[in-house]
This record gives C-alpha cells, structure tokens and sequence, in this order.
C-alpha cells in the first residue's frame, strides 16, 4: 500500500466510524502491527490525516512484525515538516531484562495467569499505561469447533488453545488491577508525554 493508497483507507474507515459512533476518531492502530521500519513513513500520513495517536508499532522483533528496541512506553514522534504523533506501544514487559509481549493474542492467552498478572504490575509500576487488545472471537470458545474439518490441526491449535480460560482470565483482571478507557488513560500523556500520570490499563475499544 502506498501513501495515496492509505490516506484513501483512512478517511474511509474514519468517516464508517464516525458516522456508527457518533465520536471524532483521532487514534489509529494498523492491522497485525504492520507498521514496521520499513513503512514509517504511514506515520507520517497519519498525523496529515489529523490522527493524534498510534499504537501500531510493537516494540521488539515478532518475526513478521516489530521493531526491536523502540521505545516501549508512549512518546512523541517526530516528523517532517514540524507535525508529530504521539505512539502508545501496546504493553511490553521487561522481565530479567528481555521484553516480554504480554498485551493480547495467543502471549496472553498462554502466559500463566499470575506471571500475566506480574508483568503488567510491572508495566504499571514503571510509570506506563499498560495498553491491551482482544479479538472478538476470542470470546467464543467453541468457535474452532464450529470449522471442525475446514481448518488444519496447526490453526486449530494456534488460534484455540487458551481460549477456554480467556474470559475467566478477563474478569481477574478487571477484578484485580485499575482499568480505564484508553482515551481517558492517554488524557495525560496527549497534554505532556514525559507526565506520569495514575497509572491504569488502557483498552482500545
């Protein structure tokens, strides 16, 4: 995809938003992460767009997305032509110092619960929004039974195992660490980057 490509996506999906919702987007995340060295350049036709938030760079190598060693709590980033954009990484433990990714997808549905809850005391501790995302079908446990012989046993395997636990896993949470709306939690950091504001979970909606 190339920038006119994007800026066309973009104003596209901003506008079905905001015409369901009823609310001014201004915060971005792409899919799979795939905001990744070579492609830095979306930021900057992002912060063109009017968007004030990404949180689309993963900060440490996965393999087909990351980029190792970005920064891993929310920080302003620089562009041409005097504009920034403020990037919020999704959470990122540091754990006998090596980056953990304990923020969604299959590294929070297989970590042990209380390591989970270890690292993100740990991200909350350090003074950062601890930012999380779910999929919608990870709320449905049976769902791989449903495509029972549509799909290989690698798929099944990959995109079920932990599914069972994962709404029980949910509520611990909400239960047992501060949650807020992400636009409330990254209220601080929008007014001054470097503030270290209460620390809360911050989870995109």
């Amino acid at each position: 995809m190339d920038r006119k490509a994007l800026t066309t996506e973009l104003e596209y999906a901003r506008k079905t938003v905001e015409d369901a919702c009823g609310v001014r987007v201004t915060a971005f995340r792409a899919p799979d992460f795939s905001i990744v060295r070579r492609n830095l350049w979306a930021l900057e036709v992002l912060a063109e767009a009017g968007f004030e938030i990404d949180s689309s760079i993963f900060p440490m190598s996965m393999g087909r997305y990351g980029i190792p060693g970005w920064e891993i709590g929310p920080h302003r980033v620089a562009l041409p032509g005097g504009r920034e954009i403020l990037e919020v990484p999704v959470a990122v433990a540091t754990l006998g110092g090596m980056r953990v990714p304990v923020a969604g997808g299959g590294y929070f549905r297989l970590l042990p619960g209380s390591l989970l809850d270890m690292a993100l005391r740990s991200v909350l501790a350090s003074g950062r929004p601890a930012i999380l995302y779910c999929h919608p079908y990870e709320f449905s446990p049976e769902e791989m039974d449903e495509f029972r012989g549509q799909v290989g046993p690698a798929f099944r395997l990959t995109q079920g195992i932990g599914r069972s636990s994962f709404i029980r896993r949910v509520h611990h949470l909400l239960a047992n660490l501060p949650f807020g709306r992400f636009d409330d939690v990254m209220a601080p950091w929008r007014a001054d980057p470097a503030a270290n504001g209460r620390a809360v979970v911050g989870m995109g909606r």
